[in-house]
């Protein structure tokens, strides 16, 4: 939320483009993923989620959030990029390209000027 505040952005009605919601990095592990309550914090703070997890149906995704393939088109219509799960298919270089700001909770980015890291 910062974050978007430090570049004149509300959460309510930002895009947020969530990449990953398993547990696991290459699994669609959800057992203990702090995706779904971050996902519902965004949510309830009026964020306009969307969730890129190719290792999961959109069926198993347990939040009412629409789904979305990893593209550079979903990655520069985000507001911010929210790095939960590492896994392998997503494109890091192209992240931190395409991206406006990127939050990268599992230090797989890289550094840019776009890129904060946890």
């Amino acid at each position: 939320m910062s974050a978007l505040n430090e570049r004149k952005l509300p959460l309510n009605g930002s895009r947020v483009l969530m990449l990953g919601f398993a547990y696991k990095r290459n699994t669609s592990d959800l057992r203990e993923s702090p995706a779904e309550p971050l996902a519902h914090l965004l949510l309830a703070n009026g964020a306009d989620l969307r969730i890129c997890e190719p290792h999961l149906g959109i069926a198993r995704i347990p939040v009412d959030a629409p789904t979305v393939p990893f593209t550079a088109e979903e990655l520069a219509a985000a507001d911010a990029v929210l790095v939960v799960t590492d896994h392998d298919v997503f494109d890091w270089e192209l992240v931190r390209a395409a991206s406006r700001y990127v939050l990268d909770t599992r230090n797989v980015v890289g550094r840019g000027t776009n890129v904060e890291t946890l």
